[in-house]
């Protein structure tokens, strides 16, 4: 008789693989919702910090954010191969508490860079902290559902990380630095303590990663056992075992070409959105506070608009073909991206309004590829798959980042989205003529 149904556990309409159960998964959302929300706090108060702790001239701001940006991407870009491949030898656990502690410690040392080169010392660590985030959050996702619910678990994922960060940043957060500075405290100390806060949120996350979650079955418990050399040889054998398979597989081709810019657009708005409301609302009648307050409020349009994308797309991914959903969704957010053009005021209504159309474009984008890669990656490789993933994504970020400081400072505060928008066109009609090659080739050998 076979037992494997007898197996799987669900969590309401959600089957679950086989030995995972509904604590573990409600232990490891809210452990990655609160990573969430250490990164986006952070990002969201560097402005503040190189406004009010050290004093960099407005003008120049967005270039040294992305420098600041293109370091840290270096840094994942560097290390996010290892990080993969660690995942998939040591587990998904030990990199997840990898990255809180980096986080944390990041945290602490930010606003206590006291020059820019102490900055770019702190962002590369932070960096080095986001490869277990990457390798170690996605993947460990990808291990929980049945096949054939990745869709209503990603929308379960989506949902409840869109509502911790809902009400801790888009709610709770803006709060924090009013909240020093009406108790007193200068403008220095105001960022300071704010961070210091988060740090705080980063401890309570590593204990209860530590002792909340299980820890991982290793796919190869020999690993630890054999030589380096033959460590370093199945550590490249599995890189070029991912390329193979990508060759044959179009859907897994296309997400791997799309990777170069699927990141582009997640960064542009985490350094840039923020930078662009308190630059441009200086200028507009905003303090530093009141821009800030208002950066952090754009989360609550994000979030919402988020959730409902997860009660569409969800349901829809598991009944439709999620390689067409994915193509859908990077247009719309290319074009989501290119209607920041449209601003010229970040005082008006009309920027909330396109926030929040950016943020069911994104939300689209990231339920579609999240499931489309649970469904396509090799499920033995899906640490090393991400890895690869995640790393041709850095390399255009790297990059991206670099010119998108110069274009927010030189061309304008719109730019960078712009740009992010058009090369998901881009690349878009590029994969997809990538695959229709590769099909038109099959049916020839055939």
């Amino acid at each position: 008789m076979d037992l494997q149904p007898a197996q799987q556990r669900r969590m309401g309409p959600i089957l679950l693989s086989p030995g995972v159960t509904p604590r573990e998964v409600i232990i490891f959302l809210i452990v990655l919702a609160l990573m969430g929300v250490m990164v986006s706090f952070s990002l969201k108060m560097q402005p503040y910090i190189l406004t009010e702790i050290l004093n960099v001239p407005r003008e120049r701001q967005g270039s040294l954010a992305g420098s600041l940006a293109a370091l840290q991407q270096g840094m994942v870009l560097l290390f996010v191969w290892i990080a993969g491949w660690a995942a998939d030898r040591y587990g998904r656990k030990a990199m997840l508490l990898f990255a809180t502690f980096g986080f944390t410690l990041t945290s602490v040392l930010y606003p206590l860079a006291g020059t820019i080169v102490a900055l770019f010392v702190v962002r590369a660590m932070f960096g080095i902290a986001q490869t277990g985030h990457t390798a170690g959050g996605p993947t460990k996702m990808f291990d929980y559902p049945d096949n054939a619910s990745r869709g209503k678990f990603m929308a379960l994922v989506m949902i409840s990380l869109n509502a911790a960060t809902l009400i801790l940043v888009g709610w709770l957060a803006p709060k924090v630095p009013g909240w020093f500075r009406d108790a007193g405290y200068s403008a220095a100390d105001t960022g300071r303590y704010s961070m210091w806060l988060i740090a705080a949120v980063g401890v309570f996350t590593f204990l209860l990663c530590l002792f909340g979650t299980q820890n991982d079955r290793k796919p190869q418990s020999t690993a630890a056992l054999l030589p380096g050399s033959a460590k370093l040889k199945a550590f490249f054998a599995g890189f070029g075992e991912v390329f193979r398979y990508a060759m044959d597989h179009p859907g897994f081709a296309l997400l791997l070409i799309t990777g170069f810019v699927i990141r582009t657009d997640t960064t542009v708005i985490q350094v840039f959105l923020a930078q662009w409301v308190v630059t441009a609302g200086s200028f507009q009648g905003l303090s530093t506070v009141e821009a800030t307050q208002r950066a952090f409020q754009f989360q609550i349009p994000l979030s919402l608009s988020s959730f409902l994308i997860p009660l569409v797309f969800g349901p829809l991914l598991d009944r439709s073909n999620r390689l067409v959903l994915y193509c859908f969704s990077m247009a719309f957010a290319g074009v989501a991206l290119m209607s920041t053009g449209l601003i010229t005021d970040v005082t008006t209504w009309h920027i909330f309004l396109v926030v929040t159309i950016i943020g069911l474009a994104e939300a689209a984008q990231t339920i579609t590829q999240q499931a489309l890669f649970g469904q396509e990656a090799p499920a033995h490789l899906r640490g090393t798959a991400y890895g690869v993933f995640a790393f041709t994504g850095t390399f255009s970020v790297v990059i991206i980042s670099q010119i998108s400081g110069q274009l927010f400072d030189k061309v304008g505060y719109t730019a960078p989205f712009i740009m992010a928008g058009s090369l998901h066109l881009l690349f878009l009609g590029f994969a997809l003529l990538f695959i229709r090659r590769q099909i038109l080739l099959k049916r020839k050998a055939g």
